[in-house]
C-alpha cells in the first residue's frame, strides 16, 4: 500500500491553474467584498490566501469522506444555526407515527413564539433594502437547508413576481412548493409554513394539495403587515388563522379518518358520548377496571371510572384527590345512564350525596 503523503513543509509553493475569465472577476468580486465587510481576516487579503484557504479546508474534508458532489449539499452556517437551536435527529417513521394525532391541531403560536422571533430577525435582517435579489438568495438558503435534512424529497421558496415587484415594490408574492415521503411530518411542517407566512405578514392565496404524492403549493401576498417593526397580534392571529386553515378545515377532517372528527368532539362540553347498549358500557368498564387491577391500586378504581365518564361528559369532576362530582348529563332521558354510574360505583366505593354533589369515599 502506498504511504500518505502528507503537506509538504515548505512556507510556499507555487501552483499555476487556468480558470475562465468570468471565474477570476467573481473571486476577486468576492475578495473585494468581503474584505471590506472584514478587513482583518487574513483568509480575505490575497487571492492566493483564499484560495490557499479554500483548497486545505476541501482537501481535508475529502480525507474525512466527502466527495465533490457534497458540494451540491453545503448549507450556511446562519440557516444551520438558526434551525439548529430548534431541531434534533430522530428516527423519522417514529416520529411520523406520533404527531399523526395531531394532524388537524392547531399550532400554539405562544408555544413557539421564540422561533417565529428569530425567524422574523433573520428575515428583517435580509430584507430591510427591500432587495428582492438578496431576499430570493435568502429563501434559496432556506430551501437548501430543507433539501438536505431528507425531510422532504423536494422542497422550492421563490419570489413570483420577482420582475413586477422590483419596479412597483407592491404586492410582493411568495411560492413554497413541497413533495414529501413522510405524510404526518410533512403536514406538520406545512402547518409551520402557513405560520411563518402569517408571521411575516402574508395572506395565503392559493393552495394546492394531493394526499396520493404528500405534494403541496402555497402562494402568498404581502399585506400591509408585511415584517412590521412591531407585529399587531390581532392581525397575526388573523392571518394565522386564515392560513391554517386551508390544511385544518373541517372537510379535510371529514375527508379524513373518523377519530380525526371524535378528537375535536372530545374538546366539545356540549357534546356527551352515549352507548348502544348495556353490554357495550359494561365492557368497557370492565377493560378499565382490568388495567386498574394490574397496573394501580384497587381503590383507584372508582377515581379512574369517574375520569372516564367525565371524558365522556357525562360528570364534572370539581375535586380530584376528594373525589366530587357533579352530572351534566342532559336531564330529560337520562335517568337510567346516571343510576347505572352510581349503582357500579357504589360496588366499588361509599357515595356521599351533598347539595347535588356527590363523594367518593
Amino acid at each position: 500500500m502506498t504511504k500518505k503523503k502528507y503537506l509538504s513543509t515548505k512556507k510556499t509553493s507555487r501552483q499555476t491553474i487556468s480558470i475562465s475569465p468570468a471565474l477570476k472577476d467573481w473571486v476577486k468580486r468576492y475578495l473585494n467584498k468581503m474584505n471590506s465587510e472584514n478587513p482583518e481576516d487574513e483568509r480575505y487579503k490575497s487571492i492566493s490566501a483564499f484560495y490557499t484557504y479554500v483548497m486545505e479546508k476541501a482537501m481535508n474534508a475529502f480525507e474525512k469522506g466527502k466527495t465533490l458532489d457534497d458540494f451540491e449539499h453545503f448549507v450556511d452556517g446562519e440557516i444551520y444555526e438558526f434551525y439548529d437551536e430548534y431541531s434534533f435527529k430522530a428516527h423519522r417513521p417514529m416520529v411520523e407515527m406520533s404527531v399523526r394525532p395531531h394532524k388537524y391541531t392547531n399550532l400554539d403560536l405562544n408555544f413557539i413564539t421564540h422561533f417565529f422571533n428569530d425567524f422574523v430577525l433573520i428575515l428583517k435582517k435580509t430584507f430591510s433594502s427591500k432587495n428582492v435579489k438578496k431576499l430570493q438568495k435568502f429563501l434559496d438558503r432556506i430551501s437548501s437547508y430543507l433539501n438536505s435534512n431528507k425531510i422532504a424529497d423536494y422542497i422550492k421558496i421563490e419570489v413570483l413576481n420577482l420582475e413586477e415587484f422590483k419596479k412597483t415594490k407592491k404586492d410582493l408574492t411568495v411560492m413554497i412548493e413541497t413533495r414529501c415521503p413522510y405524510e404526518h411530518i410533512c403536514y406538520e411542517n406545512n402547518k409551520l409554513y402557513a405560520a411563518l407566512f402569517a408571521i411575516a405578514g402574508m395572506k395565503v392565496i392559493n393552495f394546492t394539495y394531493s394526499k396520493k404524492n404528500s405534494y403541496y403549493r402555497w402562494e402568498a401576498i404581502a399585506t400591509d403587515q408585511l415584517l412590521k417593526e412591531e407585529l399587531l397580534e390581532e392581525e397575526t392571529t388573523k392571518l394565522f388563522n386564515h392560513n391554517i386553515s386551508f390544511l385544518t378545515n373541517y372537510k379535510r377532517v371529514l375527508d379524513d379518518e373518523h377519530f380525526y372528527l371524535w378528537m375535536k368532539l372530545a374538546k366539545d362540553k356540549g357534546v356527551w358520548i352515549d352507548f348502544d347498549n348495556k353490554f357495550t358500557r359494561e365492557r368497557w368498564i370492565k377493560a378499565i377496571e382490568d388495567d386498574i387491577k394490574k397496573f394501580s391500586a384497587r381503590e383507584d378504581i372508582g377515581t379512574y371510572i369517574l375520569k372516564f365518564f367525565e371524558t365522556l361528559h357525562w360528570i364534572d369532576i370539581e375535586h380530584e384527590d376528594n373525589r366530587i362530582f357533579t352530572f351534566r348529563l342532559p336531564k330529560a332521558g337520562n335517568n337510567e345512564n346516571k343510576e347505572s354510574l352510581l349503582k357500579y360505583l357504589a360496588k366499588v366505593s361509599t357515595i356521599n350525596q351533598i347539595d347535588g354533589k356527590y363523594q367518593l369515599k
